[in-house]
């Protein structure tokens, strides 16, 4: 599992990014992460997550813990 801090959530459209430790570049995340944890995002918050693919191929976080 990876690690990383919420840079930025929009509660409106529903998507965010997560900056991950290892600096390989911002991670989309969708709020259906939060979701299934049951976590409210919020910025800079710490979190846990593995990688998944979005429909176009980018790396999208998904299992989204809270640290």
């Amino acid at each position: 599992m990876l690690a990383g801090t919420l840079k930025f959530f929009d509660d409106t459209r529903g998507y965010g990014f997560i900056a991950p430790d290892d600096a390989c570049g911002d991670v989309f995340v969708h709020v259906k992460a939060f979701k299934q944890s049951r976590i409210v995002p919020e910025k800079g918050m710490r979190l846990g997550f593995e990688f998944g693919p979005t429909k176009d191929g980018r790396p999208r976080a998904d299992r989204v813990r809270r640290l």
